[in-house]
């Protein structure tokens, strides 16, 4: 039995990696685009501060990438394993803010690491 159970679990995993990654392409409007364009001049004068200059935690930003959407992902793995979809609606807000809030560090993280 704990074959199984952990085989659902894997299969959970998987497909809220899959959903994550499709949720991404389908949220990202080009409304939303522009506005991210738009906050570009911003971003650069929040990055160009002295306490980005001098830290060490910018050398792998591929590695931040990853991370930040395993983190992304890991909230559609409760449903996902529960129910076996993305969730209610409610959830699905939530999902699509903080898609935008883990977007924007991203870029500003990329922006810092130059």
């Amino acid at each position: 039995m704990a074959g199984t159970a952990n085989t659902n679990a894997v299969k959970a995993i998987i497909k809220s990696i899959i959903a994550a990654a499709e949720y991404i392409i389908v949220n990202l409007y080009p409304t939303v685009i522009i506005i991210i364009l738009m906050m570009i001049p911003f971003f650069i004068g929040v990055v160009k501060k002295k306490a980005f200059s001098d830290t060490t935690f910018l050398k792998l930003p591929l590695m931040f990438t990853i991370i930040l959407f395993g983190l992304y992902a890991c909230q559609f793995v409760p449903t996902m394993y529960s129910i076996g979809i993305l969730g209610a609606g409610r959830e699905i807000n939530v999902y699509r803010f903080t898609l935008y809030l883990w977007l924007f560090i991203n870029i500003i993280y990329w922006m810092a690491y130059e």
